[in-house]
């Protein structure tokens, strides 16, 4: 999926990785990550969008940016947002207008930072199924175990501090259920060899 923006916005602010003054641009052409157009409908050709379609989105967007509200997707409306905006611009840090030549758009996939879900865990950072009972032997911390944030992202840093944190605890678990299990013999020499 694009992401589209204008020259002027383009050489301010970064292009999602194309940082204005950073790693040649030609870079990310060659690798078909940022696409330039020297007009709207060219760059739609060559993303294989609606001309029309992207230059209502981008008339409806630089209607927004000049009013300071981003009315489809929010974009600006908090604190958080701010802090990654241009606090000199105004009405709105993080709205800008394209609508200078030439225009680019970068793609966008799917990545793989974290989950805000997780897979399920009891108390003991063990993974269980739907009725509840422990898979042997399986862990889980961090983003890949139930989110301690509920489903949300409160920002930097918000997956490694619960993955140390919970990570030590789930070590700390796996000792004492070693030890009720009676496998805590066969623990203390796996620790022993990493030693």
């Amino acid at each position: 999926m694009p992401a589209p923006c204008g020259h002027g916005s383009a050489w301010r602010w970064p292009v999602p990785a194309a940082q204005p003054t950073s790693i040649p641009r030609q870079l990310f052409y060659a690798a078909d990550y940022l696409v330039k157009g020297e007009t709207v409908a060219e760059l739609a050709e060559k993303i294989g969008v609606d001309a029309a379609g992207l230059q209502s989105t981008i008339d409806r967007f630089n209607q927004d940016a000049i009013a300071g509200e981003d009315t489809e997707f929010g974009r600006g409306s908090t604190a958080y947002n701010h802090f990654r905006g241009d606090m000199d611009h105004k009405p709105n840090p993080n709205l800008a207008t394209l609508d200078q030549a030439p225009y680019y758009a970068a793609k966008v996939r799917m990545g793989d930072l974290g989950s805000f879900a997780g897979i399920d865990v009891d108390s003991r950072h063990a993974v269980i199924r739907e009725d509840g009972k422990r898979i042997p032997g399986l862990y889980s911390v961090g983003a890949a175990a139930v989110s301690v944030f509920g489903g949300g992202y409160p920002g930097y840093g918000s997956h490694i501090g619960p993955a140390l944190v919970f990570g030590y605890r789930m070590g700390r678990d796996i000792a004492e259920l070693a030890a009720e299990s009676g496998s805590a013999d066969a623990l203390e020499r796996a620790m022993e060899v990493q030693a």
